[in-house]
């Protein structure tokens, strides 16, 4: 009972009071009613475990050290474990740059601790090491780390802590039930960061903003001691955009799907939205300079965490330009039914040249213009290459050379949302002056054989 005493009055030592003056000095020290952090050292460096940070770049390396100081409270009344769990520090020891944007940590092997370790008693205590690239001019430097039962821990090492709890004024604004996203402004531009478009395409820079709307019951006691001890609350979780790098796409004229320039964007592959605030950053994606219709869609997958619902989302639309009723309708030369992915064939034609593909002289070079729907309330990656094959006379099959959108190749797998549709175009190398094919279709529910008629270029 006088260790159970000891550790009671430790902890109250350690609670709120260390905030005021952590932000002014090192170490800098903060707890909540589980455990602390104590930040032991900040400095900048040009390199960090043999990454060199770009020009206009810093890291910022920090070491620290966790404390689990759980309140005795927590244990023997709500029958907690004493021991904690310190999940990852890559996913959730985030550090928000200028009140704007979050920087994932960096842990090396040769850190003092994994990625996650466990404290395994009250007063264990780990040392830590991580990194963090950020622009050289950040004004602001905010260290958080986020446990899924206990209240954030937070420390100001640099500027001020001004978080951004609504989204701007001017934004659109979309949401579901596990996050809110915005779309703050948008440009088009012949060349960016130094890098011209190519010829008949355009840049497309767009700022985002995304807010966390993931919460899970926790007792109110894990936040205060006098709570009542059957008392509950909501608390507010991280939530992840998996995928941002092929499944937030410009959609041009409704069914063309461009994924983003994740080199020249300044947005993780996997953004995380804090909760209570609003972060972002931006997306460069290269569009066609002639479009009916432009937006920009962020789309869903499965939800698998623990109080979220795995019902199907749909994408989030921010329109840009124009408008799905000035979007000319595709021709229709042959449809071709399955489930869930249907295919409508638009033109079958000649072109003389097409990219960089090169044919022989006893070949002539062939598009196979056609959309895929997804009927399916689940969107996934979707190989064409190997499933649509053209026969001749004498049952010689044909692959396409290669895949693509609106003239631009297209690599595979390339992602086919759910409950939506891409249109794409086939390059094939077919024997010259041979105009009478067959259309080997094999798909996901049903197979077809079709004749089709090479028609001369429009």
């Amino acid at each position: 009972m006088q260790s159970l005493m000891l550790k009671l009055f430790i902890i109250l030592l350690l609670s709120s009071p260390l905030t005021s003056w952590a932000a002014v000095e090192l170490p800098l020290s903060a707890c909540n009613r589980a455990f602390s952090i104590h930040v032991l050292s900040h400095e900048q460096r040009q390199s960090y475990g043999g990454e060199a940070a770009p020009a206009g770049y810093e890291w910022q390396v920090i070491t620290a050290k966790f404390d689990n100081w759980i309140a005795a409270d927590l244990v023997f009344q709500l029958e907690q474990e004493e021991t904690l769990l310190v999940g990852s520090l890559h996913r959730q020891l985030y550090l928000t740059v200028d009140n704007q944007r979050v920087v994932r940590a960096k842990v090396l092997d040769t850190a003092p601790s994994a990625d996650s370790f466990v404290l395994p008693h009250m007063g264990a205590s780990q040392h830590i090491e991580v990194g963090y690239l950020t622009p050289s001019t950040a004004e602001s430097l905010v260290l958080s780390y986020y446990h899924e039962l206990y209240a954030p821990v937070e420390l100001v090492l640099r500027g001020e802590y001004r978080p951004q709890t609504e989204p701007d004024p001017a934004a659109q604004v979309h949401e579901n039930d596990v996050m809110a996203l915005a779309l703050v402004n948008h440009r088009l531009q012949a060349e960016f960061q130094g890098q011209d478009a190519s010829p008949g395409w355009q840049w497309l820079i767009v700022e985002v903003q995304g807010t966390s709307r993931w919460s899970t019951q926790i007792p109110v006691r894990s936040y205060r001691a006098d709570a009542a001890l059957e008392a509950t609350m909501a608390q507010p979780r991280v939530m992840e955009y998996i995928g941002a790098d092929f499944m937030w796409q410009a959609v041009v004229d409704g069914h063309q799907g461009f994924a983003p320039n994740m080199q020249l964007s300044a947005l993780p592959l996997t953004p995380a939205w804090l909760p209570e605030q609003w972060l972002g950053g931006t997306l460069v994606y290269q569009v066609p300079e002639q479009f009916a219709q432009l937006e920009l869609v962020a789309y869903f997958g499965d939800f698998l965490a623990k109080g979220i619902a795995t019902n199907p989302r749909a994408g989030l639309r921010f329109a840009i330009a124009g408008s799905a009723d000035a979007v000319p309708p595709a021709p229709s030369l042959l449809a071709l039914s399955d489930t869930p992915t249907p295919v409508m064939v638009h033109r079958f034609t000649v072109v003389e040249e097409f990219s960089d593909i090169e044919v022989d002289t006893n070949q002539q070079l062939a598009l196979l213009q056609l959309t895929m729907a997804n009927t399916s309330p689940e969107g996934g990656m979707m190989r064409l290459l190997g499933r649509l094959q053209l026969a001749t006379a004498d049952g010689t099959k044909l692959r396409p050379q290669q895949i693509f959108q609106n003239g631009q190749r297209l690599a595979e797998p390339f992602y086919l949302p759910p409950n939506d549709k891409r249109q794409v175009q086939l390059l094939y190398a077919l024997p010259k002056d041979t105009h009478e094919f067959t259309l080997h279709y094999q798909g996901v529910s049903e197979n077809h054989r079709e004749a089709v008629t090479l028609s001369e270029k429009n």
